[in-house]
């Protein structure tokens, strides 16, 4: 028998694996990965494999299957079809380039085709890569788990079910892949502080939303296909991306160049940000759908909406088919806010085409006109929202409307829009008016 480094072992020369689906194929492939030399490439030869329990690889090897199916016959619904659980090497498991290639895993009754550091006193393993291969599970086609799980390559794949990174840690790359099935194409649920995931270029058909981050940080997803079919399971608690935050908030995501294809599914958003700060959205593709293309929840805080991103098609009720965004969080950036934001007071309103936002600098931009109430000098007139307000008291001057004349509202720190010098019966505009904001008034200090 070769050693390490030399020539890959045939599992069918060295292991007599007979395939056409032989039953007693499962148990000289178990025995292969448990004697093979550490660091060998095990061969599995095209042809058909069955399997009534998973395989378990627990030894540092490579795995090439060429062309051929592992079809699991279990019904068990716990059970996987490859479970890559590595021993301790007395190096806190750090086993590197490990790789898979090539071939099927199909489980239709089980968990995942291939189950990576998921069973109890998981150990680690970087730089795991797993390619050209075609997988099938009943729940999702792979899963990473395993707290020291880093640097994991998953690229040019078919996969059925999607990709679940359960518990693993940084750094992992998701690139040109097809994934679909019923539900979520890929979800993300990294340990606390774990960063550096990329998502790019993959095609992404999944009922249950193209992305759905439950925890983690810095992830970057970016030039990916999506669609939401009707029928595949779709339902009012998916969107094609939701960033939910369920420990802590999900924070430094790029949404960036992607493709958000139309779709008959009308209760959801294409993102959603429940628990999310310093994200950022720009120069996306949104075909539309309906009501609205990004929806920022209570929880969202501090996020980029950038001016790339594009809608196309045609939206019922909507002739300009703008960007729709619903935002009900604190201090996001790049979405227009009307003057209910201000609850202005004391007789004051504002015209019809009264807006202000925040831009990606962080500079707070007004249009349009406050119209005359109370006048005199320390009136409150409203107040502006957390995330948009002024370092330091700011004088801030005006033409009034009627008579020409120039007039000055103070904003305070603490958001209260002031009278300072304003003429009685007065309209102010503000057109002129931008300044820098106070970016933060709190930052995330752990678990929500």
């Amino acid at each position: 028998m070769t050693t390490a480094g030399e020539t890959p072992i045939n599992l069918k020369d060295h292991f007599g694996i007979c395939g056409g689906n032989d039953p007693g194929d499962r148990a000289k492939i178990q025995t292969a990965f448990d004697t093979a030399p550490i660091g060998c490439t095990l061969v599995l030869p095209t042809d058909y494999y069955l399997i009534d329990q998973p395989l378990t690889m627990t030894r540092y090897m490579h795995l090439d299957m060429q062309s051929s199916p592992i079809n699991s016959t279990s019904l068990n619904p716990a059970h996987d079809g490859l479970r890559v659980e590595i021993e301790d090497t007395g190096y806190l498991g750090d086993v590197r380039n490990l790789r898979i290639s090539g071939g099927q895993i199909n489980v239709p009754n089980g968990r995942a085709a291939i189950a990576v550091n998921t069973q109890p006193d998981p150990r680690g393993t970087n730089n795991l890569m797993i390619k050209h291969g075609i997988h099938y599970g009943n729940q999702c086609a792979i899963i990473l788990g395993g707290h020291d799980t880093q640097f994991s390559i998953i690229e040019e794949n078919t996969l059925q079910g999607g990709i679940h990174l359960d518990g693993c840690s940084d750094g992992n790359r998701i690139v040109k892949n097809t994934i679909f099935g019923y539900g979520p194409g890929i979800l993300v649920n990294l340990v606390a502080g774990a960063y550096k995931t990329f998502v790019g270029h993959n095609s992404i058909t999944s009922g249950g939303g193209a992305l759905d981050v439950w925890n983690g940080s810095q992830i970057d997803f970016e030039n990916n296909t999506i669609e939401q079919p009707a029928g595949w399971g779709e339902n009012a608690n998916h969107a094609s991306i939701r960033l939910r935050g369920t420990n802590r908030y999900i924070s430094g995501v790029r949404i960036v160049a992607n493709n958000f294809g139309s779709s008959l599914q009308a209760d959801n958003p294409h993102i959603w940000v429940e628990n999310g700060e310093e994200n950022i959205i720009d120069d996306n593709d949104f075909h539309t759908r309906m009501p609205v293309d990004i929806r920022l929840d209570s929880g969202s805080r501090y996020n980029r909406i950038g001016p790339r991103n594009r809608v196309k098609g045609v939206r019922a009720g909507d002739p300009t088919t703008m960007l729709q965004i619903t935002d009900a969080g604190c201090g996001n950036a790049g979405v227009q806010k009307s003057s209910a934001s201000l609850g202005l007071m004391n007789g004051w309103s504002a015209s019809t085409d009264f807006m202000f936002f925040k831009d990606l600098s962080g500079v707070v931009h007004f249009r349009g006109r406050l119209i005359g109430g109370t006048a005199t000098s320390g009136t409150q007139i409203g107040t502006l929202p957390v995330g948009f307000r002024p370092n330091t008291h700011l004088p801030v001057l005006m033409y009034e409307n009627a008579g020409g004349t120039v007039a000055m509202l103070v904003l305070q720190t603490d958001g209260k829009i002031v009278c300072g010098s304003v003429p009685a019966s007065t309209s102010l505009t503000l057109d002129a008016v931008s300044y820098y904001s106070r970016w933060k008034d709190s930052y995330d200090t752990g678990p929500l």
